[in-house]
């Protein structure tokens, strides 16, 4: 197991193709009489995830694996780990859907997931 996202598990033939992970601190500009304004540190901010998956007819079964994850872009926090290591919790902000293959009939062959995910704390 590669890691997983609340009871979605991501087997070796789903891991992400990409996984990109953003940190950021806050400030705050305070303005003064005679020069520049000054930044004020205001804490370290929520961490965002976003993972790229591809799901192929070859190894699953594309739009159920779709649904699964469609089921979790709600106000619940899931659980990520990667590696047998807790990362967070981290609601899905978005999920975007690029379909890349599929049937004369639209039976889903290929599909790309981009997945958003921000840290609940």
């Amino acid at each position: 197991m590669w890691g997983s996202l609340g009871e979605i598990v991501f087997q070796t033939t789903e891991t992400p193709d990409e996984l990109v992970k953003t940190i950021e601190n806050r400030f705050s500009e305070t303005s003064v009489i005679t020069g520049k304004p000054r930044l004020q540190y205001g804490g370290r901010g929520l961490d965002e995830i976003s993972l790229k998956i591809s799901y192929h007819a070859a190894w699953c079964v594309p739009a159920t694996e779709v649904k699964k994850l469609e089921a979790m872009a709600d106000e619940n926090a899931y659980l990520l780990v990667i590696g047998g290591q807790p990362v967070g919790e981290f609601v899905v902000i978005r999920l975007k859907q690029t379909l890349k293959r599929t049937t004369s009939d639209g039976k889903i062959l290929s599909i790309l997931v981009e997945l958003n995910l921000k840290e609940m704390n």
